[in-house]
């Protein structure tokens, strides 16, 4: 197998099976108790994963970033499921993001700290885009309403 297919193979893995457990499972199981409890566990479970990257040996500034950023995305992604009700398109997402990464690791230099912060505002930015829209969408499912349960699909 070649490296190239190996990155692809290894990415879209890593996606689908962290998008199952995350916005699939602990996401859609917390949804029936309320839709703040799913977004904020899931992001926070999905983000204290990251914290293993610290036993390989990570700087820790770098893991604190990744804890950060890790938080954000994972909640840029939960409510996307909040407000799409659709896995697919996250783990399309979280495995192109997570290739790019993984090339991007060959290509990375010291010095990232304007890049990084610009994108901890991005994610930011877009958590607050999604919130204000689910909360002025009327068709967002409610605790306990039939549609909560089918929310993932």
């Amino acid at each position: 197998m070649s490296r190239a297919a190996f990155f692809i193979f290894f990415t879209l893995l890593v996606a689908f099976v962290e998008e199952t457990i995350y916005r699939g499972l602990i996401f859609k199981t917390l949804l029936q108790k309320s839709a703040g409890a799913a977004v904020v566990t899931s992001s926070i479970l999905f983000s204290i994963t990251h914290l293993l990257n610290a036993l390989s040996g990570q700087d820790i500034t770098d893991t604190i970033m990744q804890l950060i950023y890790a938080l954000l995305l994972g909640a840029v992604l939960a409510l996307l499921m909040l407000k799409n009700g659709n896995i697919v398109p996250l783990i399309l997402f979280h495995f192109i993001h997570n290739l790019i990464q993984f090339l991007g690791n060959d290509l990375e230099d010291t010095g990232t700290l304007p890049y990084d912060l610009f994108i901890l505002a991005v994610l930011i930015a877009y958590c607050a885009w999604l919130v204000w829209s689910i909360r002025t969408n009327s068709s967002i499912p409610s605790k306990g309403s039939e549609q909560a349960n089918t929310v993932v699909h």
